[in-house]
């Protein structure tokens, strides 16, 4: 006795490539460029941009207390907001956490 084949148990022509590309491609991590970046021939002259500054900053005032750069760094920032009354110095008020 022969069985009659539906066209729903086969799949069309081309459809089984097409199922089988999206399950390969959900299985794979995102291809990444191997190419080297390069800086603009623009910047090369900034010292920011430049691979030789390694500069690390500090994360709190315990860490940047420790350099005299640091410290002089706040001492003028610091300097610069008093003289052009940016802000003033206040008592904080009471039952209340200064951020």
């Amino acid at each position: 006795m022969q069985v009659a084949s539906s066209s729903h148990d086969t799949p069309k022509r081309g459809e089984e490539t097409l199922q089988s590309q999206k399950k390969d491609e959900s299985s794979k991590t995102p291809r990444r460029s191997s190419r080297q970046s390069q800086v603009p021939v623009r910047y090369k002259d900034y010292a920011l941009m430049s691979p030789v500054m390694n500069v690390v900053e500090p994360s709190s005032y315990e860490e940047a207390k420790k350099y005299e750069e640091w410290r002089n760094a706040m001492n003028e920032e610091y300097n610069s907001i008093m003289k052009n009354d940016t802000w003033e110095l206040t008592e904080s008020p009471r039952n209340k956490v200064p951020i």
